[in-house]
């Protein structure tokens, strides 16, 4: 925030449409829910409070910071095969399961997060990796 820059609101923002749900009492607190979450929704969050009266504005210092990162594929290409990794700077938890598709077809699913493909030769391929339960 900047001293007298109004802070942006992102429930006007018309990129969160259907995103956002806040539930809020006197009791409980306050929460804010956002889902379908993407890289770019990474920011710090304060809530505001402004009331009828003057100077009646509040903000709830210091927020809360989310990180947002995607999974990623690192490629080690050896003399007859390809080893994948799957790799995330998140903290992964459960023993999660890794989901490994070549070209958009699955291909495979573990809780390794190393994937060796017998195929070295074709440049060509695509491959992603998914969390089972996080496809999406």
């Amino acid at each position: 925030m900047e001293a007298g820059v109004e802070p942006r609101d992102i429930g006007q923002d018309p990129e969160n449409a259907g995103r956002l749900e806040y539930h809020g009492d006197k009791k409980n607190g306050h929460t804010l829910t956002i889902t379908d979450l993407k890289e770019s929704d990474s920011a710090t969050y304060k809530f505001r409070f402004i009331t009828d009266q003057t100077g009646g504005k509040y903000t709830g210092n210091p927020g809360v910071t989310l990180s947002v990162t995607g999974l990623q594929v690192k490629v080690t290409v050896g003399h007859q095969d390809k080893t994948l990794t799957c790799s995330t700077t998140c903290t992964l938890t459960d023993n999660p399961t890794y989901i490994w598709y070549k070209n958009g077809q699955h291909l495979d699913e573990s809780t390794s997060p190393q994937y060796r493909d017998p195929v070295s030769s074709n440049y060509e391929d695509s491959y992603s990796c998914a969390v089972k339960g996080h496809e999406d």
